[in-house]
């Protein structure tokens, strides 16, 4: 007899029922129990608060009531397309494909020359699809805010307000129940004004899990074990969370792969993940939020002002404006037991806060001209273009004075590209891992890697200047320095797949074989044949730190700067004092034993490796680590702390991660080459 495999978390797309935990929630037997009775149904929500998921579930259940249902997504099945015609058959053409019924949908379509589009779809349900269907039918119409970019979709919601309206007169009709899923007010479905919104059926705003209501045991036991510890530990990834179901389960996938088995766990996670805004550009839930912001509000400022007030503790009651609405759309906010509209959570609190408010109404104000403005400039481009595109082009690209030449004329060859300092790190072997007792899961187990050959390594992180060179010579964008300068600094916001670009291309140039080190080596340079966490010496009691005569971090001298500039930072900083807030020129501070600058601080560096959660089965040879599947690699190794980073996670052991393509502005990388 066949095991069956345990149910896993899974966190975003829709659930399937046979692998994924799932969480049922009140709304689940509201919205069944509506289509049983043949009632319309809108759930209309924020993303990521398991729509798709309840679909699916519902349309399982239908089924096994012997209820035929049709479940169609309007944003992958039927995409954008250019005229309302071919938006018409497809949308038909997959309402009988998910029915199963055979019909040529093109050929019936176009029996009816005469008919408009919405006479057409109004035949299709009252004759073929009820003389194919003996019984009650639903259709699932999900992602429906996909249509709002669309100019002729109005029509499509008038007919099925249409068909709800004349279900006394025509049995198809009463036959026919549809059931709308997307992020959208009912109001925005029929954007022309002088038509009557679509006003019926019953709508559902999703709630978050609630342990009072609903039973979250499966994810207590995907946690832990341990009962009483994996409920400590949803508890407070619940106080995080306040039951968001995506931020819920992502939180609990990510503490699976952590190994976390404590509460204090929880809260480290959530610290270190969800510290800055900035740092969850590739995080498509929050990059969803701050579309939303940029794109879908109908007054941006009063949403903002809005949002402002209730993030600062005025009691604003729920009411049915357009910017209220709107402003839950987003998912920022949501309804209490009170009426009263409240942040959704704490993790949103934290990085949606007045900063974020204050930075983000400048830039709806300036949306305004920006249409005007491009205008303008065109004309111009035109003009400038006849007289000097090459110039022109060079400019765009915003480098420093002079780098755009040297940047064409390098990739021509009349440039001279320089090679990075290198230095030569000894054949050898070392302890790789967490020695002290102090470091995380991930650094574990401790073995023993051998180094057959020597290596080189560069003494200095990459900086602007190498970076931007190669960087006008390839026509790519200037990366953005935040305003602390250029120059000797080391280079960041840069991406994985940048810093490879960038020893390729460095490669080519030089005759030399450059590269990103592997985390064995950068580890065996950064210790240097140290064995103590980090490379410095160890202050006896009563002596100052050492850390800021070795490393650019966070300490006393930059904590109030920093922390005014990224609110939400809780951990503690180094005990001394040095002279640079953020980012310091390479070399500024004192080196290691082998005589290389900013190994650990600075920036945090890329390495070769794919990240994996152990060292179990890792090379000891010093070789790259992929996947262990061969699956690819969605996260790689970052070693050495950065400016921004507390004591630990500045040590030669510490690892953290990210995927290759996101970009900070404490990330950077170093070089190495192979003898």
């Amino acid at each position: 007899m066949t095991e069956l495999m345990p149910l896993q978390l899974q966190a975003g797309g829709t659930l399937n029922p046979r692998r994924h935990i799932y969480i049922r929630r009140p709304h689940d037997e509201l919205l069944l129990n509506l289509l049983l009775k043949g009632e319309y149904a809108n759930v209309l929500t924020s993303r990521q608060m398991g729509k798709s998921s309840l679909m699916m579930r519902t349309a399982l259940e239908l089924q096994q009531r012997g209820i035929r249902s049709a479940s169609i997504d309007l944003a992958s099945a039927l995409g954008s397309f250019r005229d309302a015609e071919s938006y018409y058959l497809g949308l038909l053409v997959e309402i009988a494909r998910k029915l199963d019924f055979a019909i040529d949908i093109g050929t019936w379509w176009r029996k009816f020359p005469n008919e408009t589009f919405n006479q057409r779809l109004l035949r299709f349900v009252r004759e073929p699809l009820a003389e194919y269907i003996d019984g009650p039918v639903v259709i699932f119409l999900d992602e429906i805010d996909s249509t709002l970019k669309l100019d002729f979709t109005d029509d499509l919601f008038t007919a099925i307000r249409g068909m709800y309206n004349e279900r006394a007169l025509t049995p198809a009709y009463e036959q026919t129940t549809f059931c709308l899923l997307g992020v959208a007010t009912p109001n925005e479905l029929i954007k022309d004004r002088r038509t009557t919104a679509y006003n019926v059926g019953r709508t559902l705003e999703l709630d978050d899990f609630d342990p009072a209501m609903d039973d979250l045991t499966p994810i207590v036991r995907a946690l832990n074990k341990d009962p009483k510890v994996g409920t400590s530990m949803l508890d407070r990834v619940l106080y995080w969370t306040g039951g968001h179901p995506y931020l819920t389960v992502k939180t609990c996938v990510e503490l699976q792969h952590e190994g976390a088995c404590s509460a204090d766990g929880v809260d480290h996670y959530i610290e270190q993940s969800y510290c800055l805004l900035e740092r969850l550009n590739s995080d498509v839930h929050f990059q969803q939020i701050r579309r939303f912001f940029a794109h879908r509000l109908s007054d941006s400022l009063a949403t903002l002002s809005l949002y402002q007030r209730i993030l600062e503790g005025t009691e604003v009651q729920d009411r049915t404006t357009l910017t209220h609405a709107e402003l839950k759309l987003s998912g920022l906010v949501k309804r209490d037991a009170e009426g009263l509209l409240i942040v959704r959570n704490r993790i949103y609190q934290n990085l949606f806060d007045t900063k974020w408010v204050a930075s983000s109404k400048p830039q709806r104000e300036l949306a305004r001209y920006r249409s005007r403005a491009r205008t303008a400039i065109a004309a111009s481009v035109i003009v400038i273009a006849s007289a000097g595109a090459l110039l022109g082009w060079l400019n765009s690209k915003e480098y420093p004075p002079g780098m755009a030449f040297k940047g064409l004329f390098a990739q021509l060859g009349i440039w001279p590209v320089v090679s990075p300092e290198m230095v030569q790190i000894p054949a050898g072997e070392f302890r790789m891992g967490d020695l002290s007792g102090e470091g995380q899961t991930d650094e574990q187990p401790v073995r023993t890697v051998l180094f057959s050959t020597p290596f080189e390594i560069g003494k200095y992180e990459v900086t602007f200047d190498e970076y931007d060179l190669f960087a006008a010579a390839t026509g790519r964008d200037k990366p953005n320095d935040e305003g602390w300068g250029r120059g000797r600094r080391p280079v960041i916001n840069i991406t994985w797949e940048d810093a490879l670009a960038y020893a390729q291309w460095l490669s080519e140039r030089t005759g030399e074989n450059y590269r990103l080190p592997t985390e064995a080596e950068w580890e065996y340079a950064a210790r240097a044949g140290t064995q103590t966490p980090r490379f410095w010496p160890e202050a006896n009691e009563g002596e100052p730190e050492p850390a800021c005569r070795y490393a650019s971090v966070f300490d006393k001298g930059n904590e109030s700067q920093i922390k005014n500039r990224y609110s939400g930072i809780t951990w503690q900083s180094f005990d001394c004092k040095e002279d640079f807030p953020f980012t310091a020129p390479v070399g500024s501070f004192a080196a290691n034993n082998w005589q290389l600058h900013d190994m650990l601080g600075n920036v945090w560096e890329w390495n070769r490796d794919c990240y994996i959660g152990s060292y179990k089965g890792a090379p000891t040879d010093g070789s790259p680590r992929e996947s262990n599947d061969g699956s690819g690699c969605s996260k790689r190794v970052l070693r050495g702390g950065s400016w921004f980073n507390e004591p630990r996670s500045v040590r030669s052991a510490n690892r953290s991660r990210n995927t290759p393509v996101n970009r900070f502005n404490d990330i950077g990388f170093r070089l190495a080459r192979t003898l």
